[in-house]
């Protein structure tokens, strides 16, 4: 008798998560060998936008009212428990209780609890995402992870008996087949990506950007995050050379993306680092933040710093500019062979091949 896994798409019109939701929900649902062994049944909110109803049976479709990590989804949780073999949480939103043992997950950081608490809120948060993995590592049978750092992480807190594997995420352009071949100097702008959580590290970017005299000639464009103040810089030139875009379509991010000098990262954790790898994937040049997981997706194709040192930061910049004056058609070419590691394909086939394994 095949076996029903009922896949949590709650996230599926999320940033970074979504993606990966979006992509798991339509990939699993086209891979004819694991469809052979499985039936897949999917969970979603009942606003859901983004989800593939054309392409999925209703039947097969779960609504809901409770978003990821209400108090009262447990009781849906329960209520679903003896309707299906296996649970795959794709946040860490899953069932607390029941599904012991048939439960899949997927692990996207664990950055709640590397970065430690700074007030009472933090704190409790700390204490409830703690309780969560927890209760992933004792209750899986399989987890997935984005990054090997992510996985060395959580295994460095928490002991599992389930299967660990690592599926690398892909990029949502890297089918696009208008790869950036030059630098685009009419535009002049920098991108940054990022919200104004602290440890996207936006205000260090901004300040020192401005006070880097070789980038005088160029703007900076700021995604995702709302305007913010910046103290020791010259406030006209803040104000003339800086703008923020807030959140904006994915249209008009390919569109930002594509027609700057380069994407400048400066993260200070990051579980995978989706944003660098999509600029990748559309040839753009990345100088970024020196941590393990960007290191990890980006090799020796990008340009890295210190996200704490101003003195890296600037010779970041001084090399990427170097580079590009020497020989910026190797500078694109280490890009795109970098990015053409990672697909959606590869993620989803190495997914669907270790569910073969539940038995």
């Amino acid at each position: 008798m095949t076996k029903k896994i009922l896949i949590d798409a709650r996230k599926i019109d999320d940033y970074g998560i979504g993606e990966y939701v979006r992509q798991i929900v339509t990939g699993i649902h086209l891979n004819a060998e694991i469809n052979f062994e499985y039936s897949f049944y999917f969970l979603i909110n009942t606003n859901a936008v983004n989800f593939p109803y054309k392409k999925i049976d209703s039947e097969k479709i779960f609504t809901i009212k409770r978003r990821p990590f209400s108090i009262f989804e447990f009781i849906d949780f329960l209520k679903l428990k003896d309707s299906f073999d296996f649970f795959w949480a794709t946040s860490l939103s899953h069932p607390i209780f029941g599904f012991t043992n048939r439960l899949i997950t997927t692990v996207h950081d664990v950055a709640q609890i590397d970065l430690k608490p700074v007030d009472l809120k933090e704190f409790l948060k700390f204490k409830i995402i703690k309780l969560y993995l927890q209760s992933i590592a004792k209750k899986s049978r399989i987890i997935f992870f984005n990054s090997e750092f992510t996985r060395d992480r959580f295994l460095s807190y928490f002991y599992t008996s389930a299967m660990t594997v690592v599926t690398p995420l892909g990029s949502k352009y890297e089918n696009d087949n208008e790869k950036i071949c030059s630098i685009n100097i009419q535009t002049q702008y920098f991108v940054i990506l990022g919200n104004n959580r602290p440890h996207k590290n936006i205000e260090f970017a901004i300040k020192n950007f401005l006070l880097n005299k070789k980038l005088e000639k160029f703007n900076l464009h700021v995604i995702g995050s709302y305007p913010i103040k910046i103290q020791d810089v010259n406030q006209d030139d803040f104000l003339r050379r800086v703008i923020f875009f807030g959140k904006i379509p994915d249209y008009d991010l390919k569109r930002e993306l594509k027609n700057s000098v380069a994407l400048i990262f400066p993260s200070v954790y990051e579980g995978f680092g989706l944003p660098v790898l999509e600029a990748m994937s559309l040839s753009l040049p990345v100088i970024c933040s020196n941590i393990a997981a960007i290191r990890e997706v980006c090799g020796d194709a990008a340009f890295y710093f210190n996200p704490y040192s101003a003195s890296s930061f600037q010779t970041a910049i001084s090399s990427f500019l170097s580079d590009y004056q020497l020989n910026p058609a190797s500078l694109y070419l280490r890009v795109y062979q970098r990015s053409n590691l990672y697909s959606w394909k590869r993620c989803i086939d190495l997914s669907a091949s270790k569910l073969l394994h539940l038995k």
